[in-house]
This record gives structure tokens, sequence and C-alpha cells, in this order.
């Protein structure tokens, strides 16, 4: 039986709002639609380059090197964030959902920081989520933190670990550089 089958007495000593869930739900659709759109943006994005560099026969790793040691960046503080405009293509990027207050946060964050000081061909970028109810956590339907998501060279992402596991990390970013 669904919630909004039980009586009326029942939902309102829950304190049911049938209009803040519909609310809710369109909120959330639209943000998984959202989140679609950018990523189709982003294989588009990278279909266009993959064949102007095919046509300039250049491969097309080679063609984004030139972005190579690029410094660690926080490139939200709870804002809504385009992913897509920050990846260091033909670099793997370590994107890091993250907040100052987070203890686990604090312990798998030198470790990323370090790969990403003695590998040129990781980026870091980072994005702070503030709290739980800024619009990045929206975006990206943050439930738990840290999240740190790997994508390869053509900025595919590779995978997604929640929680402190540097090694998690470690795996995805062999398989990026690998190219799997």
């Amino acid at each position: 039986m669904y919630f909004t089958e039980l009586p009326k007495e029942v939902q309102a000593r829950f304190h049911y709002d049938a209009a803040k869930g519909a609310a809710y739900s369109a909120q959330q659709a639209a943000t998984q639609a959202a989140f679609q759109k950018q990523q189709e943006e982003l294989r588009r994005k990278l279909a266009e380059e993959a064949q102007k560099n095919e046509q300039n026969g250049l491969r097309a790793a080679a063609a984004f090197v030139p972005q190579r040691g690029q410094p660690i960046e926080v490139i939200s503080h709870g804002a809504q964030v385009d992913i897509t405009r920050h990846l260091a293509l033909g670099n793997v990027t370590i994107v890091d959902f993250y907040a100052d207050w987070c203890g686990p946060c604090r312990m798998v964050s030198p470790t990323l920081e370090q790969m990403a000081q003695t590998d040129p061909e990781i980026a870091l970028r980072k994005i702070d989520i503030v709290n739980w109810n800024t619009a990045v956590v929206r975006q990206y339907s943050i439930h738990s933190i840290p999240q740190v998501n790997v994508y390869n060279r053509g900025g595919q992402l590779v995978g997604t670990v929640v929680g402190a596991d540097a090694e998690g990390v470690k795996r995805y970013v062999a398989q990026a550089k690998a190219g799997r």
C-alpha cells in the first residue's frame, strides 16, 4: 500500500503534504534530467574534438596534453557547477565532493592532493558542498561525502567512490589511465 493511499488522518499525523511531495518529485526529476543533458553535452563535445583531431591527423589524447600539471582547483562553494567545463581533457580528472566540516573528507584529501601533485597526468578538482542544502548537492544527488568521481582522459566517468577509500580512487585512476 502506498502512503498516499492511507487515510487522511494517518497522513496528517505524519505531516504529509501531497503538494510538497509532488514538488520534491518534480525537482528531483528536473535535476536528473539536467544532469543527463550535461553528460550528453560532454559526450557531444568530446566526439566533435575527436573528429577534429582525427581530421588533423592527431591522436585525441595527444591533442589535450598541454593541460598537464594544472594546479588543484576548488571550483564551487555550494553553487551549481558544470563539471564538463573543469575536466582536464587529456589527463585523468579527479573530482572531490567534500566539506570542510567532514572528518573523512579531511582524511582522504591529503592523499588526493599528493596524487595530483606528484603525477602530471592527474588533475584534481574539488567541490565544497558547504552544507546539505546547497544547489550542488541537489544537482549531483550527493547523499554522503566524501564522494570522489574519476574521469578518464576523454572526460567520461570511470567510477565513483563514496567514503574515505583512497585505494578505491587509486584503482579507478589506474583504470582511467589504462583507458578502460
